[in-house]
């Protein structure tokens, strides 16, 4: 049964207020105009996009928001029969109504339409500045990305997941000798294996199953792709949920570092050898200089001991012969051959400290130091002097030198205090700047810190002979055997004010 008349007029209405209503709901211009580009109709979005009224809009020409350079673009355009089922697109340079031009995205539909019998054009604009904005900006992404991978000279490439190349930097054609349009859109395992895998390649197994990697081909092997020896890296790319998006890979020419390699090997087989000469050279002055301390000890000490030795029946047989000068005279000659029997044994004790092999252990040096204070005292009885010692000091390192010193720093505080009438000697350690650092203090005559730079130098000496007796070799011998564990050496002091002397050594395992 065919509708109502009145029916019929209710539905077409309907109709039209939904078109309506999805006319003017739309995110993008509509534009409703004629043949002659007049324009008929404009949605609310239109009026926002173009800064008009409605009233304005009815009165214009398509022609009239259009940039100056596309007028007559427009007159072609509709002048060109647009089929009634196929829409035309285009972009376009639109005008608002403050002079200013924005690029628009155009769709052109043509209608069959009773309008004053002229067939209709419909026009959806879209405001494409913002799109245009991002393409320029990942445009200009992709340029310095793509300068970027220039840069580096391992050749890089991307590879979507259908193992097509999607780009590849300079340091690639470089290495592979290939051109752009025989690489990218191509199956790179194409590329690489271009006569097929004969051998499977371990770098398309990782990068089918979507597995980081980094493998290194020699020369020689088989698998590898090109002729030189190469490390090839394997990187998946992902998306922000972790699904895979590309493989990014590198070659890297080793072929420089092969060469580099060979000629260290070559350098170092030389400088083995040069180390063995110096080290027989070495071998033949250490022989020397055993048998010039073994003259030392032997051929010196003889004459030395003949001229004490006499000096003394001199002074034993002939005293009521000699005059009060003659005995001082024989006095001194005594005193000075026992001194020079000093500075021999020490200087032997320098020369075997830097000789002697170190014997690295766990030492007790507060044990060391209370030793030595002890012997000090049976030394000397009648002296007050004193001691305080720190317990529980340990330290890595051979235990010989180690007291050898204690002995010296000890020995010096003793003989530097000699003038106080109550004498105190210390033995500790303290924390500084992160290290334990050992120290012997004392409140004897102490030293002018302008001089400090002498101190541990052979022979050299700060106070007379006549004053403080002494040879001026065993801040050296500290020196050297503190140098030889790898530790440091240094003192502090002030004339009248007493002195203190530090030193560093390897911390033993707990």
């Amino acid at each position: 049964m065919n509708d109502h008349p009145n029916e019929t007029l209710h539905k077409l209405r309907i109709a039209s207020q939904r078109l309506s209503a999805l006319f003017q709901a739309s995110p993008d211009a509509v534009f409703l105009h004629r043949e002659d580009l007049s324009i008929v109709d404009v949605n609310q979005r239109a009026l926002e996009m173009f800064g008009y009224s409605r009233e304005q809009m009815l009165t214009f020409s398509v022609r009239d928001i259009s940039g100056q350079d596309y007028v007559e673009k427009v007159a072609r355009v509709a002048g060109s029969q647009i089929p009634v089922d196929r829409p035309m697109e285009l972009e376009w340079i639109a005008k608002r109504s403050d002079g200013s031009e924005f690029p628009v995205d155009v769709r052109l539909i043509r209608l069959q339409m009773d309008i004053g019998d002229e067939v209709s054009l419909v026009a959806i604009v879209r405001d494409i500045t913002e799109r245009l904005q991002i393409s320029a900006e990942l445009a200009k992404s992709r340029r310095e990305w793509s300068h970027a991978m220039d840069f580096f000279e391992d050749a890089i490439y991307l590879v979507d997941l259908d193992d097509r190349v999607m780009h590849a930097n300079r340091a690639f054609y470089l290495l592979t000798g290939l051109r752009p349009e025989q690489v990218i859109g191509r199956d790179i395992t194409a590329i690489m294996h271009p006569d097929g895998e004969r051998i499977p390649c371990p770098v398309c197994a990782a990068r089918n199953a979507r597995r980081d990697t980094r493998i290194t081909f020699e020369q020689n092997d088989p698998r590898n792709p090109v002729p030189f020896p190469v490390d090839i890296m394997v990187r998946i790319t992902r998306d922000d949920y972790g699904e895979p998006i590309g493989v990014l890979m590198g070659i890297r020419n080793l072929s420089a570092q092969r060469r580099i390699e060979a000629e260290l090997r070559q350098h170092q087989d030389h400088l083995e050898e040069l180390v063995q000469e110096r080290t027989r050279e070495l071998e033949a002055s250490n022989q020397e200089l055993e048998s010039f301390s073994y003259s030392v000890s032997h051929d010196l000490r003889a004459p030395l001991r003949s001229i004490d030795g006499f000096s003394q029946l001199l002074l034993e047989e002939c005293e009521d012969q000699l005059d009060t000068r003659a005995r001082n005279y024989l006095q001194r000659v005594r005193a000075n051959t026992q001194r020079m029997g000093h500075l021999i044994d020490d200087l032997l004790l320098l020369s075997r400290v830097t000789r002697r092999s170190l014997s690295h252990g766990k030492v007790d040096l507060s044990g060391i130091a209370a030793a030595v204070a002890t012997d000090l005292r049976d030394n000397e009885p009648g002296r007050m002097v004193e001691f305080h010692c720190q317990c529980g000091i340990w330290a890595q390192g051979d235990g010989k030198l180690l007291r050898v010193v204690l002995e010296n720093l000890l020995g010096n505080a003793w003989k530097y205090t000699r003038k106080e009438a109550k004498p105190v000697i210390e033995f500790g350690v303290e924390r500084q700047n992160g290290a334990d650092c050992h120290f012997v203090r004392d409140n004897g005559v102490g030293f002018d810190m302008n001089y400090h730079h002498k101190l541990f130098g052979a022979f050299q000496r700060l106070h007379s002979m006549e004053e403080f007796p002494g040879t001026g070799i065993g801040l050296a011998t500290v020196q050297r055997v503190i140098h030889r564990h790898g530790g440091r050496v240094w003192a502090n002091g002030r004339p009248g004010a007493g002195a203190t002397f530090y030193f560093t050594l390897p911390t033993p395992p707990a």
